[in-house]
């Protein structure tokens, strides 16, 4: 409580006793402003070509995955039948290959 009311008795800074005041009309971005809005705009329009590419590449409809597939149970992240988490392993479905191990676990 002593830093707000510490805080609400300081002055606010003004301007020194011998500067004139800042005319509005005088005051312009610079070239620091002229830079950034190139670099702005042209962040804009290399997002709008990445995002218009990826969207060529999105099926116009998609389809529901169908019941019981071989395809849905290998590939959906659903419990282990041996408990652990995360995605099964080529050893746990029987295929024999090297485990593959998860971060962290």
């Amino acid at each position: 409580m002593t830093l707000l009311a510490a805080l609400a008795a300081t002055p606010s800074p003004s301007a020194p006793a011998g500067s004139a005041p800042i005319d509005a009309s005088r005051v312009t971005p610079g070239l620091l402003g002229l830079l950034s809005f190139i670099v702005l705009i042209a962040a804009v329009i290399i997002l709008g070509r990445s995002m218009t590419r990826h969207l060529r590449r999105v099926p116009p409809t998609f389809e529901p995955p169908v019941q019981g597939s071989e395809s849905e149970s290998t590939s959906s992240p659903g419990p282990r039948p041996d408990g652990a988490d995360g995605p099964a392993s080529d050893a746990a479905d029987g295929q024999g290959g090297p485990a593959r191990r998860t971060p962290g676990g």
